[in-house]
C-alpha cells in the first residue's frame, strides 16, 4: 500500500507541475484560467494527501483517485479549446496505475470510465469520423499499454513467488531447508 500511495503521490504532483508549467508558459486567449486553476488545487491537494496518509487509506481510496483524475483530466479535455493540445494523453497515467497496482477487473473498469468520458466529450466537439479516430487511437492505446503492464505485472509477482519458494526449499529433493525449517518451527512453537 505504501508504494501504492506514493506512486499516486509523485502522478498527483506530476499533474500539478503540468498544470503550472501550462499556466506559467505564453498561452492565448483559449486557456480557462479558473479551470486550470481548479485542476491545479485538486492535484495538489490530492498528491500531498497521498503522500502524507495514503499509506493509511483504504484500497477505495486510490479506486476514488483514479476516478477523479480521469474526471478532472476530461474536464482539462473538455474546457480547453486548442484541439491539437493532445491532453488525452495524461490517461495513459490512469491507465498504467490502473493496470499495475489493481487486478484485471477493476483496470478494465477504471479504463472503459476513461473511454466513456473521453467519448462523451468528443462527442461535443465537431470533426465527424477524425473524432472517432481520435476516441479509437487513444483507446486501444490505453488498451495496449495497460496490458503490458498488467501482463508485465503477473510475471514479476510470479517470479517474486518462485524465488520466495526456492529460498526455503532444497533444489534436489523439494523438501525445506534449513531457513524454511526455522520458519515453520518458529509457527509451530
Amino acid at each position: 500500500r505504501e508504494t501504492m500511495a506514493r506512486v499516486a503521490a509523485y502522478l498527483w504532483g506530476a499533474g500539478a507541475v503540468t498544470v503550472l508549467a501550462i499556466l506559467a508558459l505564453p498561452h492565448g486567449d483559449d486557456l480557462v484560467l479558473p479551470v486550470a486553476w481548479a485542476i491545479f488545487g485538486l492535484c495538489t491537494a490530492c498528491g500531498l494527501a497521498m503522500w502524507r496518509f495514503g499509506e493509511r487509506f483504504p484500497t477505495w481510496v486510490f479506486h476514488a483517485g483514479l476516478v477523479l483524475a480521469t474526471a478532472a483530466i476530461t474536464g482539462a479535455i473538455l474546457w480547453q479549446d486548442d484541439p491539437g493540445a493532445d491532453i488525452e494523453m495524461l490517461y495513459l497515467w490512469v491507465a498504467l496505475y490502473g493496470f499495475y497496482f489493481f487486478g484485471w477487473r477493476a483496470a478494465l473498469a477504471h479504463l472503459a470510465l476513461v473511454g466513456v468520458g473521453y467519448a462523451a466529450v468528443l462527442l461535443g466537439q465537431p470533426g465527424g469520423d477524425s473524432r472517432v479516430t481520435d476516441w479509437l487511437l487513444t483507446a486501444s492505446g490505453l488498451l495496449v499499454a495497460g496490458c503490458i503492464v498488467g501482463l508485465l505485472r503477473d510475471r514479476l509477482v510470479g517470479l517474486v513467488d518462485r524465488l520466495e519458494t526456492a529460498a526455503v526449499t532444497d533444489a534436489l529433493t523439494g523438501l525445506l531447508n534449513r531457513g524454511g525449517f526455522e520458519g515453520v518451527i518458529a509457527t509451530e512453537l
